[in-house]
């Protein structure tokens, strides 16, 4: 599952997001008729409400991205005093532009966001995220762990293993620079241990859109990001602000599972659930 780069607000349901982005994208797709003037003045309208629906969804960044644009700005500044027959070609292209643009992005979004409330939001699924020290230092290799027990799984329920991908790449460091270290029941050496666990996850994850059964009620799957979202520093933060992606976009219980201390701190403060690494 790919994440799109714009997450909504923690607390919203997408029912709901999925309503705001229906309304304003339809709302701009109904204008553009008449002179210069009117379509002039029926954009900016139409900014100033979008910018103030979609606040109750997505933050002051997302807003920018979604409505107040560069060329949205140069719209809202533009008055509505000019002499149609130098300016009124020059408003009627730029609006054309930037509507066109406005329609792209808001379907783009509305048909990934449907994309994943059909795959995630309706599942009864228990959703966990381990982090990178879980691959590595369990006493077996992930995919033979005891995941009902791991995740508190209640009877008819099933377990969901989500892996971000900034796991993915720090098991990739450590296969090359790990500790010389030996790791769960059979004391296998850790850069062994990370070698032998993207091997595992290469050949579940080579459909990227799919899910992995690990057993009848445990599945698992990775999580990726798009090209151009831009990864924190720290690697533990990532992993937090990732799965609370995941929380926002999905309206479920995303669990990180974990025992290093301080991610339990960070991830409590931010109010995600944390699991006990056993």
């Amino acid at each position: 599952m790919q994440l799109p780069l714009v997450i909504p607000r923690d607390g919203q349901s997408m029912e709901t997001v999925l309503s705001y982005l229906t309304e304003v994208r339809t709302n701009i797709g109904n204008l553009g008729s008449g002179d210069a003037s009117k379509v002039l003045s029926e954009y900016q309208q139409w900014a100033s409400a979008s910018a103030e629906t979609l606040g109750f969804a997505f933050d002051s960044d997302t807003i920018e991205t979604l409505v107040l644009t560069r060329r949205s700005w140069l719209l809202m500044e533009t008055h509505r005093i000019f002499g149609e027959a130098d300016n009124g070609p020059s408003i009627h292209k730029t609006f054309r532009a930037e509507q066109t643009d406005r329609l792209r992005v808001f379907d783009d979004l509305i048909t990934k966001y449907r994309s994943i409330e059909a795959r995630w939001s309706k599942s009864p699924d228990k959703f966990v995220v381990p982090d990178t020290n879980f691959f590595l230092h369990h006493d077996v290799i992930f995919e033979h762990a005891d995941w009902e027990t791991i995740a508190g799984r209640r009877t008819g329920g099933k377990v969901r293993v989500i892996v971000p991908i900034a796991v993915v790449r720090e098991l990739d460091r450590q296969k090359i620079n790990g500790k010389n270290i030996k790791v769960g029941k059979d004391k296998q050496d850790l850069k062994a241990r990370a070698r032998v666990t993207l091997r595992s996850m290469r050949d579940m994850f080579q459909n990227r859109d799919r899910s992995y059964g690990l057993s009848p009620v445990v599945e698992i799957e990775l999580l990726l990001d798009p090209l151009s979202h831009r990864p924190l520093p720290s690697v533990d933060s990532e992993i937090i602000e990732r799965c609370l992606a995941a929380k926002r976009i999905s309206g479920k219980d995303v669990a990180l599972l974990t025992r290093d201390l301080g991610m339990k701190l960070t991830a409590t403060a931010e109010g995600l659930t944390v699991l006990d690494q056993v």
